[in-house]
């Protein structure tokens, strides 16, 4: 008789620590696909292979099996390949067929990540589904814990459910069966946490001078940040402050879509300047916010701050061969400092020079000593275990520590098309239309999450903490901001297009009152 296979832990390090600090509140991830089909064939043939597919990827994938131990501090356990019958009794899978259009998923989305995970009882990930047959299009929507997951892993899981999926159909049931079945060959081996591989990469002096300065200087440092900080635009009043155990407080989800034709001006326009989309991105952030705070009038002040932070995903800055493709939290988090310090003069810096001055700040700053201070800060401090009287004098007001996080993904990195045999043994495309990209944030967040990701257009979302209507406004100005930036001349101070966005959104705002108000005749 074979021997049991020995238990598989991973140590959580890190963000990992940190997203675990409170038991009850998750910091929930959403990846929401779109995928549609001129065929009415095509979706059910696609969807019969879901089950499948999503079990293959939580065998293929160690870390969406694990589960948090209770008993020890800051340990997961990967638990052994499921069967079909998981994915049914641990509501791995749910599929709905949706008869009036499914309109309600964004609040969904928002109700969803405002749910936690049991970590000690459930696997980071699961997935629902909503076919909407009258209009041809099935939402496929991946939810999973941060502490497992960051904004690539969902698109990597995603493209390895839809590609088996449609490869099913193409295959008879005797082809299926043999594809379903789970034998081990194709499990990922378990790549070390981000902490453990950043560390080593950092050579013995580095690793030693980072992590005596964090433990020398990191908590001043943090005091001197929070002290100066107070948000642009104010908060809403059900956020608590933070304090160990976490207050958990709920976020709130915005959504948008873009369009081809502007999404291929602006990167077009990015190409012409030689800057980044990313930096332009920083560039339409910064517009938004100064236009939020109603600084985008006469008599606005020229220099503007932001306390401004990024993500950037770490798996091709780090030298490891099983990083590719790998599933888990490898995202980094820092801040813009430039941004928040010295502040912006949005009356005589332009649009793309400033946009090409943060993206090369943001280089800087990932290749510098400086970039692995916040994860080890968190891993040292801000945990399940860490000591409430640690932050008596680090206060951090309804739980804020910045005015916005960007994580812009980039476009969807897989392919778009996917070839599916229907029942009438006809091939049918099926393609990726759309990707969002949300998360939750119970405690300890920036005010505001800005993710983007793209297909042939582009996705915006933001995960907020402020009232409703400041938030839309704050988000209409950002989507605007990008989605014209096509349009945006060389010599353009950041102020000029701050004005030109404001006339384009007042302008759509006068077309919805008239739509809106009453005809007489």
């Amino acid at each position: 008789m074979a021997a049991p296979k020995s238990r598989m832990t991973v140590p959580l390090r890190g963000y990992e620590r940190f997203m675990t600090l409170a038991s009850d509140g998750s910091v929930k991830i959403a990846h929401i696909m779109i995928l549609r089909s001129d065929s009415g064939e095509a979706l059910p043939a696609f969807l019969e292979g879901i089950p499948t597919a999503v079990l293959r990827a939580f065998n293929k994938h160690p870390r969406m099996r694990a589960k948090q131990l209770r008993d020890e501090f800051a340990m997961a356990e990967i638990h052994a390949p499921i069967t079909m019958e998981a994915l049914q009794t641990q509501h791995l899978l749910e599929i709905q067929e949706c008869k009036h259009g499914g309109d309600n998923w964004a609040q969904f989305v928002e109700k969803e990540c405002n749910t936690p995970f049991d970590r000690y009882a459930m696997f980071p990930y699961y997935v629902r589904i909503w076919h909407v047959p009258s209009k041809h299009y099935v939402r496929l929507m991946l939810f999973s814990d941060h502490c497992m997951s960051d904004g690539t892993s969902g698109m990597i899981v995603l493209n390895d459910i839809v590609t088996l999926a449609s490869a099913l159909s193409r295959h008879s049931p005797n082809q299926q069966e043999e594809m379903g079945s789970f034998v081990g060959q194709d499990e990922r081996p378990v790549s070390p946490p981000l902490y453990e591989l950043w560390r080593e990469s950092l050579g013995w002096w580095r690793r030693f001078s980072s992590t005596q300065l964090v433990k020398l200087f990191g908590k001043m440092s943090y005091q001197s940040d929070l002290c100066r900080f107070t948000p642009v635009i104010p908060l809403r009043a059900d956020q608590g402050d933070f304090k160990i155990p976490p207050n958990i407080n709920s976020s709130s989800a915005l959504f948008a879509q873009g369009t081809p034709g502007n999404m291929q001006k602006t990167l077009a326009r990015c190409k012409e300047e030689s800057v980044t989309f990313f930096g332009a991105v920083i560039s339409g952030v910064v517009i938004a916010y100064y236009l939020a705070a109603e600084r985008g009038h006469e008599d606005r002040e020229s220099l503007f701050k932001l306390t401004t932070e990024f993500d950037v995903n770490m798996r091709k800055r780090i030298e490891c061969p099983t990083l590719e493709g790998e599933v888990g939290a490898y995202m980094a988090t820092n801040a813009i400092e430039r941004i928040s310090k010295e502040g912006v003069h949005m009356n005589t810096v332009t649009f793309w020079d400033f946009a090409r001055q943060a993206k090369q700040d943001v280089e800087e700053l990932v290749g510098s000593l400086v970039m692995p201070f916040p994860m080890l800060f968190l891993d040292e401090n801000v945990h399940e275990r860490a000591k409430p009287e640690f932050f008596d004098d680090l206060p951090v007001p309804q739980s804020i520590s910045s005015d916005v996080n960007i994580s812009s993904l980039g476009k969807y990195p897989y392919e778009m098309v996917h070839s599916v045999q229907t029942a009438a043994l006809r091939p049918v495309d099926v393609v990726v239309d759309s990707v969002h990209v949300y998360n939750s944030m119970p405690h300890l967040t920036a005010a505001a999450i800005v993710y983007i990701a793209s297909t042939d257009k582009f996705s915006f979302s933001l995960m907020h903490k402020y009232e409703h209507d400041a938030a839309q406004q704050l988000f209409d100005a950002f989507t605007t901001s990008i989605e014209h930036a096509g349009a945006i001349a060389t010599k353009d101070t950041m102020a000029n297009v701050a004005t030109r966005v404001r006339q384009i959104l007042e302008s759509k705002q006068s077309r919805t009152a008239i739509s809106k108000s009453p005809r007489f005749g």
